[in-house]
C-alpha cells in the first residue's frame, strides 16, 4: 500500500507544479490522484495478491463459511487446554487453517498454536502482529484451536476473520497467543513483547467495525498526505481548504467519532505502535490500521488527527484552543517514531504524565505495558509478576527510573496529598501512576534549580528518599473553592463550551465564587515586593491560572488586557454594565437554552457573569484556559508575596522547596521533625520557574516519606 501512496504523492506533486493554477481548486488534484492510483490501481490488484499468498501458504482462497452454526456439534467438543511453552523465550504464533466441511457449515474458525523461539528468527519470518482492544467484551465466540474449543470476544473472532479473508495467515494476537488464566505465564511474556512486535512482518491495528462516516476520515487523512506534498507555500492554503472544508460539510463529527475509537485510549497500544518492525521489501509499511475493509498506515492516518486536532480549533474555533489538548496527547503516543521512541533520550516523566490519558483494566499495566520501551531506555526494571500489588510496582518502578537515569524528574507528576487506594501506604514522593490525566498539569522545560544534578539515596528499603533543597518561601494564603466536578465517566476528555458549568444556579455561584476568591489573593500580593509592578503582578496572576500558557493567550489575544477585563467583569459594580448588556444581547439569540432558563440568567447574577465571561471576546479565550488548566487545582500566595497554583490539597504553612535536578518548585509539608517533609506536588509559581530564587550555597538536607 506505501507504494501507492508515494505514487500519489509524486503525481500529486508534479501537477501542482506544472500546474500551480490547480490549487485555487485543491481537492481536483489530490481527488483525482487518489482515486486514480489508490482505488485504481491497488483495489484491481488487491484479490490478485490475497490469491498469490493462499497459493504460497498451500491453501486455496476462500471466501469464509456463510452457513449458521451447530451448538450440538460444538458443546461436544473439550476446552483448550494451553500447554506449558518450552522456555521463557518462546512465544506462540497462531496459524489459520484451512475450513474443513465441519467448520465451514457451522461457520467456525479453525487454527493451530505453533510455538517457536524467539531466538530462531527464520521460523519468524511472515507473521504479523495484532494489536486491538478487548473494550469489554464477553468471551461469548468460538473458535476452534488445536482440535478444542476456545471462546474469544467479538473484536478476537473479526481479526481472524479479516485475516483469513487477506490471506494473513501467521498472526501473533494476545488473547489467543497467551495463555490469559495463567498469571505467571503473562509475566514472563511482557518483557518479550518488544521484540515480537519488533520482529513481525507487519503489525496491524484493528479499530473494530466501521461506523458510518470512517470511509470519508480514512479519504480525508490520504488527501492530507498528499497534500504535505505540495509546495511550502500552497501547503498551509491546502491544509486549511481541507478543515474548512470538512467544516462546511459538517464531516467533523465524524472524525471526533474515529477519535472515539477505543484503541487510541488503551496503555498497552502505546508500546504496540511504536515498538514497530523496520520497513522491508516485503512490507513498505510496517503498521497498517484496519477499520472493517479500509486499511491506511498508520502514520498517514495518525498525522492526520493530529493535526486535525491541533489545527481545527485554532483555525475555526478559536475560543476553544485546549478542547482537543487531550486527543493531541493521546495520538502523539501513537504517532510511530516520533514522541516515544526507542533512544535513551526518553522523558520518561513526560510519558508517564501522558500516559494517563490511556486507560487500563489492571493499573499495574501502566508500568507493564511500557516495559518493552522503558528496556530500550535503558531503565533497569525488576521482573513482571502479577502477584505484586500496585505500591509495590510502583514503588520498585520509581526507584529503578530514578537511579537508572540519576534524575528525580518523577516527582514533577506527583499529586497531592489525597486519600487513594492506590496510595495507600505509598510514601508521598511516589506518583500515582492512574491518577486521571489533567491537561494543566505539566509544564515543558522549567528550571526552577537551573541546570543542577540530582542528589539523592534511598533509605529504609526505599521508603524514604534522602536528598537536597532550598526552602524559598512559605504558603501565607490559599483559596479553598474549587471549579468544576470531576466527570464520573471519561474525565480526561472532558471539552469546553458556551453551556459548561451554567447548567445550574450552585455551579455558577462554586465557579464564580472561587474566581473572586482568587482575584483578592492576586490583589492581596500587589502591596507586596515580589513583583516590582502591578502589571507583571496580573502577569504572574494569569500564568497561575492558565499553566504558563499567557505567552500563547498574548499571541492570540492581548494577554494583560484580558487579565484585566477578566478581573473587572467578577468585581460587582457599575463598571461593568456596559459588559452585562453585551453579554444579555448575546442570550437573547443564544439557541443554546430556552426561554425559561434566559430569564433564569437574568435574575442570578453569578449566572450572568459566567456567560458574560465565556462571550466576551476579551475574556473568552482566558475563560476557557483557566477551566482547562485549572481541574483540582487552586490559587495561592506566599509570604513573601509570589502567586501561584498547585494541586487543591496544598495548606497554609506548607513550604515552597528547589529540589535539585528538579525542574519545578515542589510543595512540600513539614511532619514535625526537622527536615522530614511529605510531597504535595508541583507549583507554578511565576519568579521561580527558570532558576531566579537558586542560591546552591542555602541548600540542606531534607528527607520524603
Amino acid at each position: 500500500m506505501y507504494i501507492w501512496t508515494v505514487l500519489a504523492v509524486l503525481i500529486g506533486t508534479f501537477l501542482l507544479k506544472q500546474f500551480p493554477w490547480i490549487a485555487a481548486a485543491p481537492f481536483t488534484a489530490c481527488s483525482f490522484t487518489y482515486r486514480l492510483v489508490y482505488h485504481g490501481s491497488y483495489i484491481l490488484i488487491f484479490d490478485l495478491r490475497a490469491r498469490w499468498n493462499f497459493r504460497a501458504a498451500g491453501e486455496p482462497p476462500q471466501k469464509g463459511p456463510v452457513f449458521s452454526s451447530s451448538e450440538d456439534a460444538l458443546s461436544q467438543l473439550e476446552p483448550l487446554v494451553y500447554s506449558p511453552l518450552p522456555s521463557e523465550r518462546h512465544i506462540r504464533l497462531l496459524k489459520l487453517q484451512r475450513p474443513t466441511r465441519q467448520t465451514r457449515r457451522d461457520n467456525i474458525i479453525s487454527c493451530e498454536l505453533v510455538p517457536v523461539s524467539l531466538d530462531q528468527p527464520k521460523l519468524l519470518r511472515g507473521y504479523r502482529a495484532i494489536s486491538y482492544t478487548w473494550d469489554g467484551q464477553p468471551c461469548d465466540r468460538v473458535v476452534i484451536c488445536n482440535g478444542k474449543k476456545l471462546l474469544v470476544t467479538k473484536n478476537c473472532e473479526d481479526i481472524l476473520r479479516h485475516a483469513f479473508r487477506l490471506a494473513r495467515l501467521f498472526i501473533w494476537i494476545d488473547a489467543i497467543c497467551i495463555d490469559q488464566s495463567n498469571s505467571t505465564e503473562k509475566a514472563t511474556q511482557v518483557p518479550l513483547m518488544s521484540e515480537i512486535y519488533r520482529q513481525a512482518l507487519q503489525v496491524n491495528v484493528w479499530l473494530g467495525v466501521p461506523s458510518y462516516g470512517d470511509e470519508l476520515c480514512f479519504h480525508y487523512a490520504w488527501l492530507q498526505w498528499c497534500v504535505l506534498a505540495a509546495p511550502k507555500m500552497r501547503k498551509s492554503i491546502l491544509e486549511r481548504r481541507l478543515l474548512r472544508f470538512i467544516e462546511d460539510r459538517g464531516h467533523s463529527k465524524y472524525i471526533s467519532q474515529l477519535l472515539r475509537k477505543s484503541w487510541w485510549r488503551r496503555v498497552w497500544t502505546v508500546q504496540e505502535s511504536v515498538l514497530t518492525p523496520s520497513s522491508s521489501w516485503a512490507s513498505l509499511t510496517p503498521v497498517l490500521v484496519n477499520c472493517g475493509n479500509y486499511e491506511i498506515p498508520l502514520e498517514c492516518l495518525s498525522g492526520f488527527l493530529l493535526h486535525f486536532c491541533t489545527a481545527y480549533n485554532m483555525f475555526l474555533h478559536v475560543s476553544y484552543i485546549f478542547n482537543d489538548s487531550p486527543w493531541s496527547t493521546a495520538l502523539t503516543l501513537h504517532y510511530p517514531h516520533r514522541a516515544v521512541t526507542a533512544s535513551k533520550k526518553l522523558n520518561i516523566h513526560h510519558l508517564m504524565f501522558q500516559i494517563r490519558i490511556c486507560d487500563a483494566t489492571d493499573q499495574r499495566d501502566r508500568v507493564y505495558g511500557l516495559y518493552g520501551i522503558l528496556q530500550n531506555a535503558g531503565i533497569n526494571l525488576p521482573k513482571p509478576s502479577y502477584h505484586k500489588t500496585i505500591k509495590e510496582i510502583f514503588l520498585e518502578f520509581t526507584i529503578a527510573v530514578c537511579n537508572s537515569l540519576r534524575s528525580l524528574e518523577l516527582l514533577e507528576i506527583t499529586t497531592g496529598l489525597v486519600s487513594d487506594e492506590n496510595r495507600s501506604e505509598m510514601p508521598s514522593w511516589v506518583p500515582n501512576y492512574a491518577e486521571p490525566h489533567r491537561t494543566g498539569d505539566f509544564m515543558h522545560s522549567p528550571h526552577a534549580a537551573g541546570d543542577s544534578q540530582a542528589s539523592f539515596k534511598f533509605l529504609q528499603h526505599g521508603c524514604i528518599l534522602k536528598t537536597y533543597g532550598i526552602i524559598v518561601d512559605t504558603i501565607k494564603a490559599q483559596s479553598n473553592r474549587g471549579l468544576w466536578k470531576v466527570p464520573p465517566d471519561d474525565s480526561g476528555m472532558v471539552r469546553d463550551n458556551l453551556t459548561v458549568n451554567l447548567g445550574s444556579e450552585s455551579d455558577a455561584r462554586a465557579t464564580i465564587e472561587a474566581y473572586r476568591d482568587w482575584c483578592k489573593i492576586a490583589e492581596a500580593c500587589t502591596s507586596m515586593d515580589a513583583y516590582p509592578n502591578v502589571p507583571q503582578c496580573m502577569h504572574a496572576f494569569g500564568q497561575a491560572m492558565t499553566a504558563g500558557n499567557m505567552k500563547l493567550l498574548e499571541g492570540l489575544t492581548r494577554g494583560l488586557v484580558s487579565v484585566a477585563g477578566w478581573m473587572l467583569l467578577l468585581y460587582r459594580g457599575p463598571h461593568r454594565i456596559d459588559q452585562l448588556n453585551q453579554a444579555f444581547e448575546a442570550l437573547k439569540i443564544a439557541p443554546e437554552f430556552d426561554f425559561d432558563t434566559k430569564m433564569r440568567f437574568t435574575r442570578c447574577d453569578e449566572l450572568m457573569t459566567l456567560w458574560a465571561l465565556k462571550t466576551n471576546p476579551g475574556t473568552a479565550m482566558l475563560t476557557h484556559a483557566v477551566w482547562m488548566m485549572m481541574r483540582e487545582k487552586t490559587v495561592f500566595s506566599t509570604a513573601r508575596g509570589f502567586i501561584g497554583s498547585a494541586h487543591s490539597s496544598v495548606k497554609v504553612g506548607d513550604v515552597i522547596t528547589l529540589i535539585p535536578g528538579v525542574g519545578r518548585p515542589m510543595v512540600l509539608r513539614p511532619k514535625g521533625l526537622p527536615g522530614i517533609y511529605e510531597v504535595v506536588g508541583p507549583a507554578l509559581i511565576e519568579g521561580m520557574m527558570n532558576g531566579e530564587q537558586w542560591h546552591p550555597e542555602d541548600l540542606e538536607e531534607i528527607q520524603l516519606v
